[in-house]
């Protein structure tokens, strides 16, 4: 004998699994970690319009300021009318995925107005580098972005 399914049981054991699905969704999403925003948020977003001008004021330099990476190290390349000795600033290198293993280095460069990083042993996927530089009171700021494999 073959037995019947009621339509009013349907629609309750598809209410039940669609029930069962949002509470397991609001469950995964409320023991899940997300670092995409910093500490800092309200600091950081009032000098976002200082940030802005200095990002333009690099832009300016055109394809004179370099950045890339290769298997073993990101580069860096300034103009050279930067001189090494009064130019200061840093290198951030941002990890969206996990704020714990951003980290930052000193802008120090060298001859040639260049400087290296190593990267061999940075975890592969997205970085983002913040440059940040200073010459002569004038700011400047430049991102980018990089994947390491």
């Amino acid at each position: 004998m073959k037995m019947k399914l009621h339509w009013g049981s349907g629609l309750l054991v598809a209410f039940a699994l669609f029930a069962a699905g949002v509470l397991t969704m609001v469950v995964i999403s409320m023991n899940r970690d997300v670092d995409l925003v910093a500490d800092d948020y309200y600091q950081q977003e009032l000098k976002h319009e200082q940030q802005i001008t200095s990002a333009k004021r690099s832009e300016a330099l055109g394809d004179s300021v370099q950045c890339g990476v290769t298997d073993d190290a990101f580069h860096l390349s300034l103009p050279p009318h930067f001189n090494s000795d009064s130019t200061t600033g840093s290198l951030m290198f941002y990890r969206p995925a996990d704020r714990k293993r951003d980290f930052i280095v000193p802008l120090l460069l060298t001859s040639g107005n260049k400087q290296s990083v190593p990267v061999g042993t940075l975890e592969k996927g997205l970085w983002r580098v913040k440059v940040r530089w200073s010459y002569r009171h004038e700011e400047y700021y430049r991102e980018e972005a990089i994947i390491i494999q």
